[in-house]
C-alpha cells in the first residue's frame, strides 16, 4: 500500500476511509512486532505516518479562486464555506451539491475555481463581463444560466443533465446541443446565431431564439415542444410540424419578412386556432401555412400565390385581390359558401362570427387559408 492510495482517497471526497487504511498500517506494525525484524517495522509504522500526514494536508487543499469577486461570493455563502474560514477547501467544494448563482453585476471576469464544484446542480452568473465559462468538469448540473456577458463560445458536451440552459444575451454566434438530450427548456435569445440543429432534443418543451441572424429552423423532431419565439430572426424556412401542434400554448414569429410559409401538422387548424395575431400567437401577414411547404418552390412562386383578402373583418362582402376557386366554412367545417373564378364573396346573409377561407388553383390543391370575420 503506497501513499498514492491516500491521495486517491482524498480524491474522492472520503477522508475517513484514508484514515482508516493508514491506520491498517500501524494495526500492522504492532501485529508483527513479535516476529519480524524491528527495521521491517519502524518501516511500516513510518509509511503509516507519513500517509496520514499526507491525507491531512491534501484533506485541506485549498482552491485557487484568483478573481477577488467570485471568491467574496464563495466564502460568503455560509452553505458552501461550511467552516467559516478565508478560503474555500476542496473538500468543501466537493461536498458542497446546490447551486452556485453569484449577483448580476458582481464584476466577476473569471470563474477559475469552478471546476472544484463537482456535485452542484444549478450555476448561474449574469450582467458579468465574462468572455469563457468553464463547465466541463460540473458534470451535475441540471440548470445552467449564463445571460448579459460577453460570452463568443461555451461547451456543453459533458453536461448531459441539463434540462434548462439559458444563454441569452450574449455574443454567441454558435452553439452545439447535440449530446443535451435531456433539455426541456432553452433560451438561446439575444446572441448573433445564424443557424442552430436542435434535431437531437426530442425532450425540448420551450424554445426562444428570438432576435438571431437565424434563417432556418427545423423543429420536427421536437415533438414535445408547446412554446416557441422565435421572432426577429431572417427565417425563410420554418418547419413546426411535430405532431404537437394542438398542444401549443405560445407561438411567435414575427419580424421574419422573408418567411412565407410556416409548415405545420394541419395548416386548418393552425388557421383557425392561431391567426387571431393577439394572444400568444403572432406571425407576419405574408406567412401561410402548409402541411408541405416544398408544394411552394421558390419565393416568387409563394409571392405569385398569395391573393389579399380584404376587408377583414367585414360586414358584409369581401374581395380577392386576384379572381379564386373559394370556400367558406364554419369552424365546424360546414360549407356556407363557394364559389369558382370570383373577385368577390357574400356574406351579408351570415351569422356575425369567424369562418375559414380556402383559396384553391384549378387542380384543388390549396393555395391559402385565413380566418375571415364576419361583424
Amino acid at each position: 500500500m503506497t501513499t498514492e492510495k491516500y491521495a486517491k482517497e482524498k480524491d474522492n471526497g472520503s477522508l475517513a476511509s484514508a484514515m482508516a487504511i493508514a491506520k491498517n498500517y500501524l494495526r500492522t506494525g504492532l501485529q508483527t512486532l513479535n516476529n519480524s525484524k524491528q527495521e521491517t517495522i519502524k518501516k511500516i509504522i513510518l509509511s503509516g505516518i507519513t500517509a496520514i500526514a499526507t491525507v491531512l494536508v491534501a484533506h485541506g487543499q485549498v482552491v485557487n479562486i484568483p478573481d477577488s469577486a467570485f471568491k467574496a461570493y464563495l466564502v460568503g455563502h455560509p452553505y458552501i464555506n461550511s467552516n467559516g474560514d478565508n478560503e474555500i477547501q476542496l473538500s468543501e467544494a466537493q461536498a458542497y451539491t446546490g447551486g452556485v448563482i453569484p449577483g448580476e453585476n458582481d464584476d466577476i471576469a473569471d470563474l477559475t475555481g469552478l471546476e472544484a464544484f463537482t456535485a452542484i446542480t444549478h450555476f448561474g452568473v449574469g450582467g458579468n463581463q465574462l468572455t469563457n465559462v468553464d463547465v466541463s468538469n460540473n458534470t451535475e448540473l441540471l440548470v445552467l444560466h449564463v445571460s448579459n456577458t460577453s460570452l463568443t463560445n461555451i461547451d456543453i458536451s459533458n453536461n448531459l443533465a441539463l434540462t434548462n440552459l439559458n444563454l441569452s444575451t450574449n455574443q454567441l454566434t454558435s452553439v452545439d446541443v447535440s449530446n443535451n438530450l435531456a433539455l426541456t427548456n432553452l433560451n438561446l435569445s439575444r446572441n448573433q446565431l445564424t443557424s442552430v440543429d436542435l434535431s437531437n432534443n426530442q425532450a425540448l418543451n420551450r424554445l426562444s431564439c428570438w432576435d438571431n441572424q437565424l434563417t432556418s429552423l427545423d423543429l420536427s423532431n421536437n415533438t414535445e415542444l408547446t412554446d416557441l419565439d422565435c421572432f426577429n430572426n431572417q427565417l425563410t424556412s420554418l418547419n413546426v410540424a411535430n405532431g404537437n401542434n394542438i398542444n401549443f400554448t405560445r407561438f411567435f414569429a414575427i419580424n421574419n419578412p422573408n418567411l412565407f410559409c410556416i409548415q405545420v401538422d394541419d395548416s386548418l387548424y393552425s388557421v383557425t386556432n392561431w391567426e387571431s395575431g393577439i394572444g400568444d400567437f403572432g406571425f407576419d401577414s405574408i406567412a401561410q401555412f402548409s402541411e408541405d411547404c416544398s408544394l411552394l418552390t421558390s419565393v416568387t412562386e409563394i409571392n405569385e400565390t398569395r391573393i389579399s383578402v380584404y376587408p377583414n373583418p367585414t360586414l358584409s362582402q369581401i374581395n380577392f385581390s386576384t379572381p379564386s376557386n373559394v370556400q367558406l366554412t364554419d369552424l365546424t367545417g360546414q360549407i356556407v359558401a363557394q364559389r369558382k373564378n370570383t373577385s368577390t364573396l357574400d356574406l351579408s346573409d351570415l351569422p356575425s362570427g369567424a369562418y375559414i377561407l380556402t383559396i384553391t388553383n384549378y387542380n384543388g390543391q390549396i393555395l391559402q387559408r385565413s380566418k375571415i370575420m364576419k361583424e
